[in-house]
């Protein structure tokens, strides 16, 4: 059986960021999608300098992820966390991984659309209907954490966009 997602993305974690110390927040309100859709980036800017929101998650694979960069250093105060992403939902925009790893995305290299099988979808659909590599998961999200680490130096969590670590194995 492959190894779960959970144990890379475990494993990544620890060896890529440091834990925060416990500053007493007792709610967080946490903006999402940055990097996905012109529309996100100016939601997720806004509600962090008119609002509430003071976390944001980061989607490097994403068309508009230098948007995303440029407005989150113009606000260095916004609370940054990654948001790996290994799928692309959305029927009239898709995203591709930043690396080559082609048994994580569909016969036009984009992301599959479902991490699991969705009735509402097409046969082969989802990751978990192909048969992905775990070298190339890998090898996908250490890039994501690296281009993300690499723009935005305030970054300090790790997420993971559509669920695609089970809560329970």
């Amino acid at each position: 059986m492959k190894k779960s997602l959970l144990a890379i993305v475990m494993t990544l974690l620890t060896s890529t960021l440091f834990a925060q110390e416990d500053k007493g927040i007792s709610l967080l309100i946490r903006a999402d999608d940055i990097g996905s859709f012109h529309a996100a980036n100016v939601a997720c800017i806004e509600s962090y300098q008119n609002g509430i929101a003071r976390s944001v998650e980061l989607m490097a694979p994403c068309a508009w992820f230098p948007e995303a960069v440029k407005m989150l250093a113009e606000n260095p105060g916004y609370d940054v966390g990654i948001l790996l992403t290994l799928t692309s939902e959305w029927s009239s925009v898709k995203w591709r991984p930043l690396t080559h790893c082609p048994s994580l995305v569909d016969k036009d290299g984009y992301f599959f659309p479902m991490v699991w099988k969705n009735d509402n979808f097409p046969p082969n659909s989802s990751i978990s209907e192909a048969n992905w590599k775990i070298e190339e998961v890998e090898q996908e999200l250490r890039a994501q954490i690296e281009m993300s680490m690499k723009y935005v130096p305030q970054i300090s969590h790790l997420s993971n966009h559509m669920r695609f670590i089970p809560i329970s194995q």
